[in-house]
């Protein structure tokens, strides 16, 4: 199956021009056909069948070659990011859709992020590569694959025509035709997956238990090569248009509330010199499908997006973005939101958002782009961005320990401040709320867990922002290994046809 999909890679690049420290037998066909709530967070085979071929996240090439420029410049940071932001959210349509709607161009739509893989996607896909290696192989876009894996449905008996045909038929709005998808909890751009479907053996030795802890122990262990491969786990680092994003979804029903976060400076000053954590929310608003992204599955549960991580192999150390839902969207970490990003619609508009693209903050004033007499709102952003480039005064290390010092912001910011970004919904325990995505990432392809790096100033300075790795084993990303543990899954299906 193919469908017309929006050429997005010309959109919003810049003229001139994924997430923090959070069997062997048949499969039961009728289990693989289950609703998002009976399997949470996976898509469907009816899902899949409706969405279609996930959609290539559109990269901008140029980004590599301005990396010093972003790292230096917070104002072209985020104005790069909420780019990016506005790549990964824009919609693109379904891949079924009913003729009805289709006639009066009123047909329901997913953002772009909601199309890619879940990893149940990839196990089935990665089972059917294996089923014959060398024919899927012979195309590079492995589009017949993909289109292969959307076809799943009509191969169940448990789904005839009119079975398809009549859930189809209620999918007559974008809340609808998100909760096709699922919530899933992790997604995976194309790309991701074709490197995935070329190198499921390397990803599998890369997860091994002997090899991560030997890697946990060994921080200094060098590169393969340190130019063009700074893994140890594959023959190559991701290629550019490789993406992931990570989402937290709340429940939107049965009279749940919906947590709320402050940002501003002085909440950010407070949770980051007291030893604090997210914690407790500041407030519990209770917003409608128009505030905040939301989505109803097949069963009738309804979910909101509080957060979603967003990581982009634009740049060698990926470009790592994260949003989070608001009842005070236009202060301070969305206060310079571009118009073409309201002008997504839904309840984009109510999302805030911070990005870092290194280690050490190389701005000496992040804050001073956004400082404002005339704008409250945009000085707020500034404000906000100097209390998080701060190390607590009485707590060496930044934040380990009982201090209640106010802290100082150096003088010099680029003398090895650590940057900052952390996400209220997805970064959760003591000590998360002080991290910044690519310092635990560092350490993916690892036996490193967490809590060791948030718990540990010794090994692991300022919550594990700073880098302290030679190499980064399997390219900065943690699911291999730990969370949905990619690589076992892999190799499950390798067991299923006798390969090691």
């Amino acid at each position: 199956m193919t469908r017309s999909r929006l050429m997005l890679a010309s959109v919003f690049v810049l003229p001139g021009a994924l997430a923090g420290c959070d069997g062997a037998s048949d499969v039961d066909e009728e289990a693989t056909a289950v609703s998002a709530t009976e399997e949470p967070g996976k898509a469907d085979a009816f899902g899949r069948k409706i969405l279609g071929v996930g959609v290539d996240y559109p990269a901008d090439p140029t980004l590599q070659a301005r990396e010093r420029d972003l790292n230096a410049d917070m104002l072209l940071r985020r104005e790069v990011a909420w780019r990016t932001v506005a790549r990964v959210l824009q919609d693109v349509p379904l891949a079924e859709a009913r003729e009805d709607l289709a006639a009066e161009d009123t047909q329901p739509s997913i953002p772009l992020w909601q199309s890619w893989y879940g990893w149940d996607d990839l196990r089935f896909m990665y089972r059917k590569y294996l089923e014959s290696p060398d024919t899927w192989d012979t195309d590079p876009t492995y589009e017949k694959l993909f289109e292969a894996h959307v076809s799943r449905l009509d191969g169940l008996r448990s789904w005839p025509e009119e079975r398809y045909l009549r859930e189809l038929e209620k999918i007559d709005e974008d809340e609808l035709a998100g909760g096709a998808a699922g919530t899933f909890r992790v997604g995976y751009s194309p790309e991701f997956a074709r490197f995935l479907m070329r190198r499921g053996d390397q990803a599998v030795q890369c997860a091994k238990e002997d090899v991560t802890a030997a890697r946990a122990a060994n921080p200094g262990e060098p590169a393969q090569d340190p130019e063009s491969n700074f893994t140890l786990c594959f023959d190559r680092e991701l290629p550019t248009g490789a993406a992931m994003v990570k989402s937290h979804w709340e429940r939107a029903d049965f009279g749940k509330t919906m947590p709320a976060y402050s940002t501003s400076a002085a909440s950010l000053k407070d949770r980051l010199t007291n030893n604090g954590d997210w914690g407790r929310p500041d407030r519990t608003p209770n917003p409608g499908g128009e505030e905040v992204h939301t989505v109803q599955i097949r069963s009738g549960g309804r979910f909101r997006l509080g957060g979603l991580h967003i990581m982009t192999k634009e740049l060698r150390h990926w470009l790592w973005i994260t949003l989070w839902w608001s009842d005070e969207p236009d202060t301070d970490f969305g206060a310079d939101r571009p118009e073409y990003v309201r002008q997504l619609g839904g309840a984009w508009s109510n999302y805030k958002m911070c990005v870092v693209t290194a280690y050490t903050e190389s701005d000496p004033d992040p804050g001073r782009h956004f400082d404002s007499e005339d704008d409250p709102q945009r000085q707020s952003l500034a404000d906000a961005l100097r209390a998080v480039h701060v190390l607590p005064a009485a707590v060496p290390g930044g934040g380990e320990g009982e201090g209640e010092g106010e802290g100082e912001a150096n003088e010099d910011l680029s003398a090895g401040v650590p940057t900052w970004c952390s996400n209220p919904y997805l970064e959760r325990g003591a000590g998360n709320q002080e991290t910044n995505c690519i310092g635990c990432h560092q350490h993916g392809g690892t036996a490193i867990k967490v809590e060791d790096i948030l718990d540990d100033p010794t090994g692991f300075p300022h919550r594990g922002r700073t880098q302290i790795r030679e190499a980064f084993p399997a390219d900065y990303v943690w699911e291999f290994e730990a969370g949905e543990q990619l690589s076992r899954t892999l190799e499950k299906e390798r067991d299923r046809v006798g390969l090691q």
